[in-house]
């Protein structure tokens, strides 16, 4: 009994090694368009491990994005499996809500993707991110100012998301608040400088309406930009 017990200790880290590696490898095929061959690494990281909740979205979002390209149903369905597996083993899984509620919006779905979100936003009510997803549906539902408070409410929870701020300033930006907006975009900036497109959006804004940079106070960390919806 001792020595299986060494075994399992030694065995899993390499399990998760092996998963890790594997999902990796399928997300730089993703990248360079190698769809199939990102789908064997993702499998493949089932293999070596089946309860990884990262590689079930990894196949989720590689099938949807094949499925959308393709209109093939049978995908997106396959895609809709994969993602719904992956929350069943983690469901605080960020990208797997962003994922499946992308594609329930897409296929026509928007009370089921409302109600994704929203339960995800009781089940997690100390994170920012199901607010913003919740606020990025209703944006594209046209229900703007509801989507304002709510991006307001993730800013109550989390006053340096880099991602509230920067969608809070687009919106103020749109119904004309240009002031608020460059406000919104310059936080968003000196919390996440890696933002080279709304960096060029702020100054666009600046010098079309001539409204100067406020003092912000820069915060104490630095945020990172993930894509959405981003791999694991």
């Amino acid at each position: 009994m001792r020595w299986i017990l060494v075994a399992l200790f030694f065995l899993a880290p390499g399990c998760n090694l092996a998963t890790n590696r594997q999902n990796l490898d399928g997300r730089r095929s993703f990248e360079v368009g190698q769809y199939d061959r990102a789908l064997q690494s993702f499998h493949l990281a089932l293999n070596a491990d089946p309860s990884n909740a990262d590689a079930h979205y990894n196949i989720g979002r590689t099938l949807h994005h094949m499925g959308k390209a393709a209109k093939n149903q049978q995908h997106l369905q396959q895609a809709e499996n994969a993602y719904r597996t992956a929350l069943n083993l983690n469901p605080l899984h960020q990208p797997a809500h962003r994922g499946l509620a992308v594609l329930m919006s897409e296929n026509k779905r928007t009370p089921e993707a409302f109600s994704l979100l929203q339960n995800w936003s009781r089940i997690n009510p100390a994170s920012a991110e199901p607010k913003i997803e919740l606020a990025r549906l209703y944006t594209e539902h046209g229900d703007k100012n509801t989507a304002i408070q709510i991006l307001s409410d993730a800013l109550v929870i989390d006053n340096e998301n880099d991602r509230a701020l920067r969608a809070l300033g687009l919106l103020r930006e749109e119904a004309g608040d240009f002031r608020q907006a460059v406000t919104d975009y310059q936080r968003s900036l000196q919390i996440n400088p890696m933002q080279p497109q709304l960096a060029n959006r702020l100054a666009q804004l600046q010098l079309r309406t001539g409204v100067p940079s406020p003092s912000v106070v820069a915060p104490n960390r630095v945020a990172t930009l993930p894509d959405f919806p981003r791999f694991q």
